[in-house]
């Protein structure tokens, strides 16, 4: 305990910057060790660069074995701020030729999502946001869910622009297209669910919309009631159709425990030290288990009369690895967010809306 307090400041300096640059390489590109066993070494590798640290900087500077005069001391410590500060200036606009172009560019992927605003707002004569190439015909289309929802939105307006059809987002991060299920969340409207799903159907029932597109991260949904959400889910479907919209559930994209576009810039940058992403990319089996509550409950909603539209088949190869990118372009912006190319591949997926 007395040598850990006498390391401990600079075991304090030490531990952060490695943690944190551990973290933004991801575990899992550099080794296939567990991440809890890679932050342990981490924290084991922090105490012994502690310990040189404390021998050869700390105690001789606090002991004036080195920079014994006031004097010299305050001239290393403003000699060493001004080489910082110069440094910073020379190098404001940073290094650009250290990236490679296929790096940067796989850095600047986008998710979908971002360019659609929340919409909660059911009060709003609309009650949804519009879009297609004529906002101001009748909604053909409205699909309903969170963030993975509004993910959906060009590939849906790509087919409006097709059919002359026009579409309309109800969408809020973290709240699932529900009716008497909610799940909690920090960005949710939690409690206010139910009130904004009732506001919704009222629409769709108001402006008699022919087609329903139901999603959402249903993975995270159920939590511990996956009884509850499945009947509430089930019910909801039942609902929609009583307004006589045709119902359409669409499932899961494969989710990542990695920052998908990161990882692959990353490894662009320094292919022998971080290993390939696309090696590591969730498995069909995985991605199946994972969602194990919304498959099995798709016999019921097919009977409550809706139809269930599946990612899965465009997004895996033939080796049942979910596919990470293509033609060089990062198909997920964050683990589970797909980006403009990724969107662009699942519009074949949306053809039985559009199509007779």
């Amino acid at each position: 305990m007395r040598h850990l307090g006498l390391v401990s400041y600079s075991l304090y300096l030490w531990h952060w910057p490695l943690l944190a640059y551990l973290k933004y390489l991801n575990p899992q590109m550099l080794t296939s060790l567990e991440p809890r066993l890679c932050n342990m070494m981490a924290v084991l590798l922090s105490w012994g660069l502690a310990v040189l640290s404390w021998r050869w900087v700390e105690t001789p500077v606090r002991t004036r074995a080195v920079l014994p005069a006031r004097r010299s001391l305050a001239g290393a410590a403003v000699g060493s701020i001004v080489l910082v500060g110069a440094l910073g200036w020379l190098m404001l606009g940073g290094l650009p030729g250290r990236v490679p172009e296929q790096a940067l560019d796989l850095a600047r992927t986008e998710s979908a999502a971002w360019s659609v605003p929340d919409e909660a707002d059911i009060d709003r004569e609309d009650g949804v946001t519009r879009f297609g190439p004529d906002r101001g015909a009748p909604v053909g289309v409205l699909i309903w869910g969170d963030s993975h929802a509004k993910s959906m939105v060009p590939a849906l307006e790509s087919w409006c622009a097709r059919t002359g059809k026009s579409g309309a987002l109800a969408a809020f991060p973290a709240t699932l297209p529900m009716l008497g299920f909610h799940r909690q969340s920090r960005d949710g409207l939690n409690e206010r669910t139910q009130a904004w799903a009732e506001g919704i159907l009222e629409v769709i029932r108001k402006r008699q919309i022919p087609d329903t597109i139901l999603t959402a991260y249903w993975k995270r949904g159920p939590g511990t009631r996956p009884a509850e959400f499945s009947a509430a889910l089930v019910e909801t479907v039942r609902a929609l159709r009583a307004t006589g919209t045709r119902v359409w559930v669409l499932l899961d994209v494969p989710a990542h425990d990695f920052l998908v576009s990161k990882a692959l810039a990353l490894h662009a940058m320094h292919p022998a030290l971080l290993r390939d992403p696309r090696d590591l990319g969730t498995r069909l089996l995985e991605h199946r288990r994972a969602n194990a509550v919304i498959e099995a409950t798709v016999p019921e909603l097919e009977k409550a009369g809706a139809r269930v539209l599946d990612p899965a088949p465009l997004l895996f190869d033939e080796a049942g690895r979910a596919l990470l990118c293509l033609n060089d372009e990062a198909l997920y912006k964050d683990g589970d967010h797909i980006s403009y190319a990724g969107v662009k591949l699942l519009e074949p997926i949306f053809a039985p809306i559009f199509t007779p």
